[in-house]
């Protein structure tokens, strides 16, 4: 699942992005809502401007990081027009 980040969104995203036990669900600390999906087990964002439902593809270990391949088997947009944000490492980027 790769749900797409608004500029909005931003400060919820990053508590998501934290470490936590695995009973503790990062979404509903973030006051995000979970929407189910259509052709994959984990939900949506339903915040999330965009989402791509993916299965996995490939995964490389590369050094110290995980490269993962997906391939998207179901899309929703909800947004056309929007300032989404990426990140590297521990920098964000608006675009």
């Amino acid at each position: 699942m790769v749900n797409f980040v608004a500029q909005d969104l931003l400060e919820k995203v990053e508590l998501t992005a934290k470490e936590f036990p695995p009973d503790v669900s990062e979404l509903e600390l973030a006051d995000l809502t979970p929407e189910p999906s259509k052709r994959v087990k984990p939900p949506r964002v339903k915040e999330s401007p965009a989402s791509f439902e993916c299965k996995l593809a490939k995964h490389i270990e590369l050094y110290d990081y995980d490269l993962i391949f997906g391939e998207v088997v179901f899309l929703v947009i909800r947004q056309e027009r929007v300032k989404r944000v990426g990140r590297i490492g521990d920098s964000f980027c608006v675009c």
